[in-house]
């Protein structure tokens, strides 16, 4: 279902040529599709995002025939993802993605707008592969409003933090 997920948003494609845009170097073990799948089935099993869970979700909780599809076990060498590999892609998609001023703070307004549209495209994207084709669509959604808590670190209380509802405390 996950898998299914991620081939219907059609975002993995895109997200590697962002990474890749000259496809020159050796390909990474890890891929984009293989990370998104794991953020969505940490989610529905661990509950929870953190690339620790996504992991050991891809890792451990996978099917061996998944996990060679996904790449997640090198054919070749046997070799399993490491959690390294599973956040440094990470971050190299939020250094691609991320409009913020905060993690970009030397694009100018012409860039941030392109990168919000981009993540928004994609953001998009990945919510409508969620909803069932067999349901007609008219535009309105509801979307849970359950609060997440929120804090913030920083070396002085002048910092500001990225999450604007994140306090201190």
């Amino acid at each position: 279902e996950a898998i299914d997920w991620v081939d219907r948003s059609a975002v993995a494609t895109e997200l590697e040529v962002l990474l890749r845009p000259t496809r020159r170097g050796r390909p990474r073990q890890l891929t984009v599709r293989a990370l998104l799948v794991g953020i969505k089935l940490s989610i529905d099993v661990a509950k929870t995002a953190c690339l620790t869970d996504v992991h050991r979700v891809l890792t451990e909780q996978l099917h061996h025939r998944d996990q060679a599809e996904l790449g997640i076990v090198e054919r070749r060498t046997g070799e399993i993802v490491s959690l390294h590999q599973v956040r440094r892609l990470f971050a190299s998609l939020t250094r691609k993605l991320d409009p913020s001023a905060y993690s970009a703070p030397g694009l100018s307004d012409e860039q941030r707008t392109a990168r919000h549209d981009q993540l928004q495209s994609v953001l998009d994207r990945l919510l409508d592969a969620t909803m069932t084709p067999d349901v007609t669509h008219h535009g309105a959604y509801a979307i849970d409003g359950t609060g997440v808590w929120a804090w913030s670190r920083g070396k002085r209380r002048t910092d500001t933090s990225t999450d604007p509802d994140a306090r201190w405390g």
